[in-house]
C-alpha cells in the first residue's frame, strides 16, 4: 500500500492540478484500484472517462497532430489505420528540409499554397519511409481532403477516409459524382472498394 505521503506525491504527479485540489489531502476514499504492483483508493470526486469509440479516438489523434502544421491557411492532420493500429501520420508542412509558411510566407498560386505538402501525402509518404502497407488502411483526417490527396490514398490503398470539418477549397476540387461523403456519426466518410474488386 502507498504511504500517504507516497499516495500525494502519486497524485501530484498523475493528476491535473484542477483535480488535485479536490483530491488532496485525501478526506475519504470510495473504493479500491489495482496500479502495477500498488493498491490504492480512488478519491472521491474523480471521474473517470469512458472509453471512447475508434474512429473519435483516431480523430483525436489527427487533431492533435494537426498541431504541428506550419502552414496557417489551415492545420490539417492524417493518421492511417490499419486493424486499429496506426501506421503513419502526416500534418501539412514543407517537405523535410525546406521553408515553412509560418516562418518565410506563402507560396501561392491559383489561391492555393504550393509550399507545403498536404498532410494526407505525408502520412502516406511516412508509410512508405517506415515501410507501412497502407492497402485497406483507413485515413482519419481532420477536414475535407482535396481531390488529389483522395486519389493519393486510395492509390496507396486507402479503403475509407473520414473526417469531420468541411473545407470549401478542398470540397470545391471534387467532380461531381465520383465519390459522395455520407454521415457516419458525428463524422462523414468516404468508402472505396479495395484493389482487388476495381482491378
Amino acid at each position: 500500500m502507498f504511504s500517504h505521503s507516497n499516495l500525494r506525491a502519486f497524485v501530484v504527479k498523475y493528476f491535473p492540478a484542477n483535480l488535485q485540489a479536490e483530491i488532496l489531502p485525501f478526506p475519504f476514499f470510495k473504493r479500491k484500484l489495482r496500479i502495477a504492483k500498488f493498491t490504492v483508493s480512488q478519491p472521491s470526486g474523480v471521474i473517470f472517462m469512458p472509453r471512447t469509440d475508434w474512429d473519435t479516438f483516431f480523430f483525436r489523434l489527427a487533431v492533435e497532430i494537426a498541431e504541428q502544421a506550419t502552414c496557417d491557411r489551415l492545420h490539417a492532420g492524417c493518421v492511417l489505420v490499419k486493424d486499429r493500429r496506426i501506421l503513419a501520420t502526416g500534418f501539412n508542412g514543407s517537405p523535410p528540409g525546406h521553408k515553412h509558411c509560418d516562418d518565410f510566407g506563402h507560396m501561392l498560386m491559383n489561391n492555393h499554397c504550393v509550399r507545403t505538402v498536404h498532410a494526407e501525402v505525408n502520412a502516406i509518404c511516412n508509410a512508405a519511409r517506415l515501410g507501412g502497407g497502407t492497402m485497406g488502411a483507413t485515413a482519419y483526417v481532420t477536414a475535407t481532403p482535396c481531390w488529389s490527396c483522395v486519389k493519393a490514398l486510395l492509390s496507396a490503398g486507402v479503403s475509407r477516409i473520414v473526417f469531420k470539418t468541411a473545407y470549401p477549397n478542398a470540397a470545391g476540387t471534387w467532380p461531381e459524382g465520383e465519390a459522395t461523403p455520407k454521415p457516419c456519426g458525428d463524422f462523414f466518410e468516404v468508402e472505396f472498394p479495395s484493389f482487388e474488386e476495381s482491378r
